[in-house]
């Protein structure tokens, strides 16, 4: 099943510099997907532009048969809420929360108990190997475990589609590999993952492999 349909994407920025190329493919549900190319290739924007961060200039984006470039910012917002996780490179957590707390934190938009957001935190830290972490803040974590934290967080409030910005490039091997077998455990549960990543490792966990050059795909 589709859940993305990328439609003669095209985005150019003022300088000239066009980032997306008339870029179309599709992406299943079920399915890891593993995004390469040279830095400045355009992998980036092409992931801000189905979460709605970065507006096409042109072409289309559909997230499940829905059309996005006429989403207002609730729409948008709405999107990344309850359909796209968004994992970040950096892990953007926030310092002052533990764990536990940066994983409830987008559940509390939805008017929840703190008691059922706080349970599924727990759940979701447990899932991706940090049971007995829940109560550690960010600066007490290594680089590999506030990666995993922010993944639980990417994953509050059940998102289909998981959209990854290499998600590795500060991680040794060991925690390398541990992410992307992580994310691999997603699609085969059904969702669909995207992961920008220079890491060769990467390719080695994806059903399918797309190369970027100067915002064009081309054949590997």
């Amino acid at each position: 099943m589709k859940a993305i349909q990328v439609w003669n994407a095209t985005k150019e920025y003022e300088n000239s510099v066009i980032a997306l190329n008339k870029v179309n493919y599709s992406f299943e549900y079920g399915k890891t997907y593993t995004v390469t190319g040279e830095s400045g290739a355009g992998k980036t924007t092409l992931l801000g532009a189905i979460a709605s961060f970065i507006p096409l200039s042109s072409g289309e984006i559909f997230i499940d048969g829905e059309p996005i470039s006429n989403f207002d910012s609730k729409e948008s917002a709405m999107l990344r809420r309850h359909t796209i996780g968004y994992v970040f490179q950096s892990y953007l957590l926030n310092p002052r929360l533990t764990a536990l707390e940066n994983v409830v934190l987008p559940m509390l938009s939805e008017k929840k108990r703190y008691s059922e957001c706080a349970n599924t935190a727990a759940r979701l830290l447990e899932e991706v190997g940090l049971s007995g972490k829940e109560n550690e803040f960010p600066y007490h974590l290594s680089g590999g475990e506030q990666q995993r934290v922010s993944i639980a967080r990417a994953l509050a409030n059940s998102p289909r589609i998981i959209l990854a910005d290499e998600p590795t490039g500060n991680l040794d091997e060991e925690n390398e590999s541990k992410i992307f077998r992580i994310m691999k455990g997603f699609s085969d549960a059904g969702k669909c993952v995207i992961i920008v990543s220079h890491s060769k490792e990467s390719e080695d966990y994806a059903d399918e492999i797309l190369n970027l050059k100067h915002g064009v795909l081309v054949d590997r």
